[in-house]
């Protein structure tokens, strides 16, 4: 735990977000004024697998151009095991034409997962890492016939480039369903009588940072009733949601709809992670409008600007982190460690200025529109296998 100043402690103790509100807020809130999309979706007689409701969930443009590929992906679990390749897999769905006589095969997964294609095609690898070290095997595995790199952000295209891979690298952020991770139509000040709600969503992964956010809620905010945290994650074996005192921890498989509606439940979300490959998390949380308050190392520098969020303070350090088949015992990973001190002090600031903080929630919304739109995703696939088919196999 860090260690701050006693002036710094009191500091973030005094801070409220709307002054004293009582400490017993009404269950089922996601049932309120905030629960829109649902009720939309069912008057308007949509269902989750109506090429309609498809179209409106990516908030796609019209006639935006879907290249044709051979597409491969890994299996994976929803939110909790592999979410960010779980979502890749999805939207890459949505943004390419399978095409099985394809010269070009698409490939979603980690580096150390990817085996080449059989059948002589050109060779695409859509990945992702989360910590500027390398293991021994995922270099490897960019060597073994990987023709062209599409990754989501700017840290993987570098990290790639700096462990000696010299071939092209196209950098396409995911696309998230913009017509349902959407902004709350209801503002805050419609129910100032309830707690200030703080979401946290990730995996149970200690890299995801949700110790952190409770080392930070519970040494500065656990006996405050004016505010609360909610955490939502998943994990074999568990289900429901528990509560005590003001964190609420939710194990749910929610669906997606029900997972847009509950960060519409939120007044900011927390992101103390350690490392990201895109955060998939973090731009669900701007696209629905959320003040952010986040690490802004690995790839979440992408997102969280001074302009966009509120960043936590981080050291690196080297963890053995991941369990691996051939990884070497002493094997570490430089991860961006976040400060617990740092997390309650930006949490207090924001709540502090809260007017400013949706300021900074309006502009992450507008860079979330412009990023991560479905057609702007398939623009980068596009680009890629275009380029691979005039480039060629990649020789050593």
């Amino acid at each position: 735990m860090d260690d701050g100043s006693q002036h710094e402690e009191e500091a973030i103790s005094r801070v409220g977000p709307n002054g004293p509100v009582p400490s017993q807020r009404p269950d089922g809130r996601a049932d309120g004024a905030r629960a829109d999309l649902r009720t939309q979706a069912r008057d308007a007689g949509l269902r989750s697998d109506d090429a309609e409701w498809d179209a409106a969930a990516w908030a796609v443009r019209p006639g935006f151009r879907r290249a044709k590929v051979y597409a491969h992906s890994v299996k994976t679990r929803a939110l909790g095991i592999a979410y960010g390749y779980h979502n890749a897999t999805r939207a890459t769905a949505a943004a390419v034409e399978h095409d099985d006589s394809n010269d070009v095969a698409l490939h979603i997964a980690p580096a150390a997962q990817y085996q080449a294609d059989r059948a002589g095609r050109l060779n695409i690898l859509l990945t992702m890492q989360e910590s500027p070290t390398m293991a021994a095997d995922d270099v490897k595995a960019l060597a073994a016939g990987v023709d062209w790199i599409i990754t989501p952000s700017t840290f993987c295209a570098e990290i790639y480039g700096r462990e000696g891979w010299r071939g092209r690298v196209t950098v396409a952020p995911l696309a998230i369903r913009l017509g349902i991770f959407k902004p709350s139509p209801v503002p805050r000040e419609k129910w100032p009588h309830l707690p200030f709600r703080w979401l946290w969503i990730g995996s149970t992964d200690p890299r995801k940072g949700q110790a952190t956010a409770l080392l930070a809620w519970r040494r500065f905010f656990a006996d405050r009733p004016e505010v609360e945290l909610y955490l939502k994650s998943t994990a074999p074996g568990s289900d429901g949601i528990e509560r005590g005192g003001n964190i609420t921890m939710d194990w749910r498989n929610l669906p997606t709809l029900e997972l847009a509606e509950l960060y519409r439940t939120a007044d900011a979300f927390v992101f103390a992670t350690a490392g990201e490959g895109y955060g998939y998390p973090l731009v669900e949380a701007m696209a629905s409008g959320l003040p952010v308050v986040a690490t802004a190392a690995t790839a979440t520098g992408d997102w969280v600007t001074p302009r966009t969020a509120l960043r936590i303070p981080h050291v690196w350090k080297r963890l053995n982190v991941y369990s691996r088949p051939s990884q070497d015992a002493d094997e570490k990973y430089a991860m961006a460690i976040p400060s617990v001190l740092g997390t309650a002090q930006a949490m207090a600031r924001l709540m502090a200025d809260y007017p400013a903080a949706l300021q900074r929630a309006r502009r992450a919304l507008g860079m979330a529109h412009a990023r991560a739109r479905l057609d702007h995703y398939a623009a980068g696939i596009y680009e890629a296998v275009r380029g691979v088919r005039k480039k060629g196999r990649r020789t050593a």
